[in-house]
């Protein structure tokens, strides 16, 4: 999306004053002429707004992560786990809480 509110008064300028289509515009300036006709309905570019932090698929792995970079500094890794090393940790575990789960559902029936 195009933020900059220079190119916005330069887009509205060149269609608005100088009387340019806003297909030549969206030659010009080498974007959509949907850009171009959203620059031209409002004066400014909307203001951006700031996204809360969402982590939801590491979220609830995070004190496992933790706890493997503790293990490999203590024991003297100088290096810290690799992404797949890590993925690959958190997918054997979630396969065994759900083994255990499901043998525990099996005994209770």
């Amino acid at each position: 999306m195009y933020c900059d509110p220079i190119l916005w008064k330069n887009v509205r300028d060149y269609v608005l004053e100088r009387g340019k289509s806003r297909r030549e515009a969206a030659l010009k300036f080498r974007m959509s002429r949907n850009t171009v006709r959203r620059m031209l309905q409002n004066e400014m570019p909307p203001r951006g707004l700031k996204r809360k932090c969402h982590r939801p698929v590491i979220g609830p792995h995070e004190a496992t992560i933790r706890r493997m970079m503790e293990e490999r500094s203590i024991s003297g890794y100088s290096y810290s786990p690799r992404i797949k090393e890590i993925f690959e940790y958190i997918s054997k575990k979630k396969i065994t809480a759900g083994v255990i789960q499901q043998s525990a559902i099996m005994q209770s029936c």
